[in-house]
């Protein structure tokens, strides 16, 4: 395998992993210490929440699954 597929493969993997877990990145913001603001519908100024120094999460629902934290 040359050094290009060995990133495409990275990269692919990476991708996989936030497929399994989309909110991977906003956890770990969070415990870096970033606050992290979670927002539903696309009228919220996303730009306001990343202004404040926010990183915004658009919370997205997934059906047939069971909200365990509800």
């Amino acid at each position: 395998m040359n050094a290009m597929d060995a990133r495409g493969t990275h990269y692919l993997q990476y991708l996989q992993a936030l497929m399994d877990d989309p909110l991977q990145v906003a956890r770990s913001a969070a415990n870096s210490g970033t606050s992290v603001v979670g927002f539903v519908g696309d009228e919220v100024p996303v730009s306001l929440i990343a202004a404040a120094g926010a990183l915004p999460v658009r919370l997205h629902s997934v059906a047939g699954k069971p909200t365990a934290r509800a």
